[in-house]
């Protein structure tokens, strides 16, 4: 679902903003011409169990967008030590771990203009707890059950969302797709620092928020109150 969206639909909407990611902008086609890219040089991919540790937001979506059109199963480590992430590797028998690098230079090098067909039905993914407390717990869904409780409606297509969540989590996930499926853009802060977190709600125009309670408390004490006024 998340493939097919965003390389089968998103040539409509190339020109469309897509990420803000502290000032830097990606438009849909930025991001499914990197999503494209590793369709075309990661074709041994298709099906497989792949693990994926990237967080910056372009890189991530691209991956997970190509993995799903190629039918891969997904999962989904994030940011964890080089232990861990060879314990998770290991645990649930991946056969690839993919990180930020690998990603960025598929999307750079690839000058494909045709790609393989989307797998029937996409792939599945599979989200880690953050395993403070233990081993980290799996869950498995689809794109498209993820999906279900994203809010479609064609007044949101010019929202801008916040996104205060990891986005490798549930939580972060979820404000993604409410973003993504509306053609809407993802705002995510350099940083979670309250007052470049406040900055960002100001200076990219949010218009829908998403974060912990904790997070908002931050803000409200820590993001500055003459910044808070604008």
């Amino acid at each position: 679902m998340l493939g097919e969206h965003l390389i089968r639909d998103g040539a409509a909407r190339a020109e469309r903003l897509a990420i803000d990611h502290g000032g830097h902008l990606s438009s849909y086609g930025d991001l499914r011409y990197a999503a494209i890219g590793m369709v075309s040089q990661q074709a041994r991919l298709a099906g497989r169990r792949v693990g994926l540790t990237a967080t910056d937001p372009v890189p991530y979506i691209a991956a997970v967008a190509a993995l799903d059109w190629m039918g891969a199963h997904t999962f989904l480590i994030g940011r964890r030590s080089p232990a861990e992430v060879e314990s998770i590797r290991s645990r649930f028998v991946l056969e690839a771990v993919l990180g930020e690098g690998e990603i960025e230079a598929k999307g750079r090098t690839s000058g494909a203009t045709e790609i393989p067909r989307p797998h029937p039905g996409g792939g599945k993914v599979t989200l880690l707890t953050s395993g403070t407390t233990g081993i980290p717990k799996a869950a498995t869904h689809t794109w498209a059950t993820l999906g279900s409780p994203v809010r479609k409606d064609p007044s949101l297509d010019e929202s801008r969302w916040l996104c205060a969540y990891p986005l490798p989590l549930y939580a972060g996930i979820q404000v993604l797709l409410q973003a993504f499926l509306n053609w809407a853009a993802l705002v995510v802060p350099a940083s979670f620092d309250p007052k470049q977190a406040a900055g960002t709600l100001v200076d990219s125009r949010v218009t829908h928020a998403s974060g912990t309670p904790t997070f908002w408390r931050q803000i409200i004490f820590f993001g500055g109150r003459d910044l808070l006024r604008r």
